[in-house]
């Protein structure tokens, strides 16, 4: 009843690779239940997907899946989207917590309702949901009809980076933020990585104390990554 055609990246990064695999397998199965009976009205029904991908600073691998569901006499196709951005250094999938600062996440929401909008009782938790870092911002997807009327289509809001200044952060940035906040808090100091930390000597006459460096400079923990314009391989999915 469901005729499927997906085509989706490969890579290296486990953690996007598994996200993505686990999606496609749980939108096919969903749209399978939805597309039964189809063949009674006449023709099949359709899941048809393509993607995009973008490296963004050598940092993050962005994908976004996005396509239709299409049966018969339906008044809309269904707009179908999901995203993901991983991590290139450790391949872990990201969180839009990850890249926004302390509030980023409140002045994000207040941005795209504005810009989209929304009103504030039809909105819930899942707004941000469908984020994607790229090269030129941080792009928002409504998807068709979650927010927004039907009519209106699949909306796309694009951020550049530099208008979210105080918002969004790199993964890395947004942790060293997140370490300054507390230290704030808690009366503390921030470290960086790769600082050592002797403490002053106590004064006793002949006695000199100091404490042993955390860190020598120029040392690293993890091996450093080959930065490539290209990290995916297109690969397609046919489900008959």
């Amino acid at each position: 009843d469901l005729v499927v055609r997906i085509l989706y990246p490969m890579g290296e990064l486990m953690g996007l690779e598994t996200a993505m695999d686990e999606w496609i397998l749980d939108t096919v199965a969903y749209y399978q239940e939805m597309a039964v009976g189809s063949q009674e009205d006449g023709d099949s029904s359709e899941l048809t997907m393509d993607y995009d991908s973008y490296v963004v600073e050598g940092k993050v691998v962005g994908v976004k899946l996005k396509g239709i569901f299409e049966r018969p006499y339906l008044a809309h196709p269904v707009d179908v989207s999901a995203t993901f951005n991983a991590s290139m250094e450790s391949g872990k999938l990201l969180e839009i917590e990850d890249v926004l600062l302390p509030g980023g996440e409140e002045a994000l929401r207040n941005m795209v309702i504005k810009q989209a909008g929304l009103e504030e009782e039809n909105v819930d938790e899942n707004l941000l949901n469908h984020w994607l870092l790229t090269p030129d911002g941080l792009e928002i997807t409504l998807v068709r009809g979650e927010y927004l009327p039907m009519s209106s289509g699949t909306v796309v809001l694009l951020y550049p980076y530099q208008d979210l200044e105080g918002i969004f952060a790199m993964p890395e940035e947004t942790q060293e933020a997140a370490q300054a906040v507390e230290a704030v808090q808690t009366g503390g100091t921030v470290q960086s990585e790769g600082e050592s930390t002797s403490s002053e000597p106590t004064a006793q006459e002949g006695e000199a104390a100091q404490s042993e460096p955390t860190a020598q400079e120029g040392e690293s923990t993890q091996p450093e990554q080959t930065d490539q314009e290209e990290e995916s391989i297109p690969s397609e999915q046919v489900t008959p």
